[in-house]
């Protein structure tokens, strides 16, 4: 159940006195009392935010915007996720489109914290915020394992993970009393299920450093090959020549698959091709010893056009 304390039953937190911030530089101090000023905070309340901020760790929040926050409300995040709202508004997104930012605003330090927590109600009138604190390998900001965070629900929309969810902070009048903490958040992250998504920022991370995400080990090379194929083939048929080679091309240097046709080839590609790997997909897919790439690409777009044109010979 949701609860509010009186403040003049505690003690206030302040980020001047109390904080473990390096004030010596004076605009950094000034900003401190700036938020200090904006409202009040529980000392225990800021000090358990300071706790979150742990090496290899980071620690967002999320504005609960025109949203009436009651038991029920608090209890369907805490047991069953949070809307990835972003990705709600593009009709559950998956694969590379997969944005934590469009949800969860992340904090570099407790003062920046602290400030947008008291001052949150400025945003669609937010009666709180969602804390969440999560690894920084799983969405890209930093090395480490990777594993995914989100699940789709039985309505087939994107939520992030409860296990990702620290609590909740009701502010109301930019008062801060206590903090309303998830049982099922959880300091251990051991995932593995087909049905669980990735974040775009560990996507790309992965496919920058050359390494596969768990949940492309279960594609064989060739199987990639023909996810390779089929998003070039369709592109090749529906725009040409041109645009098929540019998208090719645009994969292979830019790590850039929005030239390609179709949203399911696009997620696909995002999620089983790593981008390091084209090459060697492209080489094992054409059973070709060819390192030069130009040739390569030229082998590959000759395979395209040949089946392309015995299609239309066999539909005569």
């Amino acid at each position: 159940m949701i609860k509010y304390y009186n403040a003049n039953q505690r003690k206030e937190y302040s980020l001047v006195r109390d904080s473990k911030l390096n004030i010596n530089y004076h605009i950094i101090k000034n900003l401190a009392k700036e938020y200090d000023e904006i409202g009040y905070m529980d000392s225990d309340v800021g000090k358990e935010i300071e706790s979150l901020f742990e090496e290899g760790y980071a620690v967002g929040i999320h504005r609960v915007g025109y949203t009436i926050i009651n038991d029920s409300v608090l209890s369907s995040i805490f047991n069953h996720g949070l809307y990835n709202n972003g990705d709600v508004m593009s009709s559950g997104a998956v694969g590379s489109n997969l944005n934590i930012n469009k949800t969860v605003s992340f904090c570099k330090n407790i003062l920046t914290m602290i400030g947008s927590i008291k001052s949150c109600e400025g945003y669609k009138k937010s009666q709180g915020c969602i804390i969440i604190k999560i690894p920084k390998s799983f969405i890209g900001m930093g090395d480490g394992v990777v594993q995914p965070i989100y699940y789709k629900d039985n309505n087939s929309q994107i939520r992030l993970l409860p296990e990702f969810i620290y609590g909740y902070i009701p502010v109301i009048d930019k008062q801060v009393y206590n903090i309303i903490h998830n049982p099922n958040y959880k300091d251990d992250h051991k995932l593995i299920n087909d049905n669980f998504y990735y974040d775009r920022g560990a996507y790309y991370k992965a496919k920058d450093d050359g390494k596969e995400l768990f949940e492309l080990k279960h594609l064989s090379d060739m199987q990639r090959y023909n996810i390779l194929y089929k998003a070039y083939l369709d592109t090749y048929i529906k725009y040409g020549y041109n645009q098929a080679i540019t998208a090719l091309l645009k994969l292979i240097n830019k790590h850039n698959v929005s030239f390609f046709s179709g949203n399911d080839n696009r997620i696909n590609l995002s999620r089983f091709v790593a981008y390091n790997d084209v090459i060697k997909i492209m080489m094992l897919g054409l059973n070709s010893e060819k390192i030069d790439i130009n040739n390569l690409i030229n082998e590959f777009n000759m395979t395209i056009q040949e089946n392309v044109n015995n299609d239309k010979e066999n539909t005569k």
